[in-house]
């Protein structure tokens, strides 16, 4: 229950985040399409791929595997993260 709850408080956070977000970096004419194709046909296209690509590698190279693959793409994402931080210069304003 408790897991749960967190869930959904993470998955609140989550959905105000890049709403914030994508609703700051477009233009009100495109803020519909953008928001539209993000959440919905984005998602839609992930899991159209990511269902058989994954039953496809379990079958492949069974479920042992499948967790250091998972790791593998949680560090690629937390590298990506890394490098879009922009860099912050040290200005003494002259």
């Amino acid at each position: 229950m408790v897991i749960r709850f967190v869930g959904g408080v993470a998955f609140s956070f989550y959905t105000i985040s890049y709403i914030g977000l994508i609703s700051d970096r477009t233009q009100a004419e495109n803020r519909g399409t953008v928001l539209a194709l993000y959440t919905v046909t984005l998602a839609g296209l992930v899991n159209i791929f990511a269902y058989p690509a994954s039953g496809a590698l379990y079958d492949a190279i069974g479920a042992l595997w499948l967790y250091p693959l998972s790791a593998l793409g949680y560090l690629i994402g937390a590298l990506c993260l890394w490098w879009a931080i922009p860099q912050q210069t040290m200005d003494d304003g002259r």
